[in-house]
């Protein structure tokens, strides 16, 4: 018997590679296009927001000191983008961004260009009579402060809000051209919206009293009580070699077996002698005259953040945690921070 054998010789198939990367080339063109636009778009987000957060956080210190015009919280949004602002920024910045397109000719997309030759800087409105949604707003029963900084096709609203427009598309604009309506996705643009909340909460750690290399002393912990003594004004200064460079809710509080301070003015450390382990600082008050201040609003050298414990060979249990945060907290030092901005913030308006 004969066998036959047939080997099928595999024809060379060459080309194919350039042909898909041809077909592909345009669509990886303008995926990168637009990837580029949202990189951009994501970096001036960035950039805004830092300017809300310090634009909160000015304006709610400079609520809680008495009547403010909101400049000094202006002024810093601005810096955050030109950090060599002056405080005579409104003659230089402005939301209202004034660019033109040069060259609308595909696939470049369109070169933009300000006409002023000027570097875009927020200039947030005051909004002072705390309009809701202004760009600056203050709700005094709360003790919150708004920043927003917005592009937007919402028009803007003189001396409450200053919405510029939508952020242009640059490398993008040949790829969201569409056959029937080029215009639309174009020349509308990218909405992006930044909102920081400023609120106050109670001080979990706080330095002591310092003086700078210019002169000027930054008022911090100088004495020290028990919750009962606290309860009756009575505060003792620490004693010498006792002091510890930053204080925190959960350390063992310094040593303070010294007489009743006279008439005393300054922060104190308030330890709660029931905790099982040691004296632990259950939070701080403040003390002027000998007369305590509930509610005192530290305007610096206390923050809402707890540092871990100075004693790392004792460091407090979690149920002696829990104990010292179930003291009222409203005898003790607030200070200004950043808090969760709501949701809804950045739906539109």
């Amino acid at each position: 018997m004969i066998q036959l054998s047939f080997r099928t010789r595999r024809q060379p198939r060459r080309g194919y590679v350039l042909v898909l990367f041809a077909m592909l080339f345009w669509v990886l063109l303008g995926m990168a296009a637009l990837v580029i636009d949202l990189g951009l778009s994501r970096v001036k987000l960035r950039q805004m927001q830092s300017a809300t957060d310090t634009a909160a956080l000015a304006g709610l210190q400079g609520e809680l000191t008495g009547p403010d015009d909101r400049i000094e919280s202006r002024w810093l949004a601005a810096q955050t983008f030109h950090p060599d602002i002056n405080q005579d920024f409104e003659t230089y910045a402005t939301q209202q961004t004034e660019l033109s397109i040069v060259d609308d000719s595909p696939p470049a997309g369109g070169v933009l260009e300000d006409p002023r030759g000027r570097r875009w800087a927020p200039n947030l409105e005051p909004n002072t009579d705390n309009v809701s949604k202004g760009d600056l707003e203050y709700l005094p029963g709360s003790n919150e402060f708004y920043a927003r900084l917005r592009h937007s096709t919402i028009a803007p609203v003189v001396g409450v809000r200053g919405d510029s427009p939508p952020l242009p598309y640059l490398f993008g604009r040949a790829t969201v051209r569409t056959p029937k309506r080029p215009s639309d996705a174009i020349y509308r643009g990218m909405t992006i919206k930044s909102a920081s909340l400023a609120s106050t909460t109670r001080a979990l750690s706080m330095g002591p009293t310092v003086v700078t290399p210019m002169g000027d002393t930054i008022a911090g912990v100088e004495f020290v009580a028990t919750l009962s003594e606290w309860d009756n004004s009575i505060v003792h200064d620490i004693q010498p070699g006792e002091e510890l460079t930053r204080y925190s809710v959960g350390d063992v509080a310094p040593n303070g077996m010294m007489p009743a301070a006279s008439s005393p003015t300054g922060y104190v450390a308030i330890y709660d002698p029931s905790t099982t382990e040691a004296n632990r600082i259950a939070g701080f008050g403040f003390i002027v005259s000998g007369s305590r201040e509930l509610g005192h609003i530290a305007p610096e050298n206390a923050t809402s953040t707890m540092f871990p414990a100075i004693n790392a060979s004792s460091p407090p249990s979690l149920a002696e945690y829990q104990q010292l945060f179930s003291i009222n907290g409203d005898n003790f030092v607030q200070t200004v921070c950043l808090s969760p901005t709501p949701v809804n913030e950045f739906q539109e308006d």
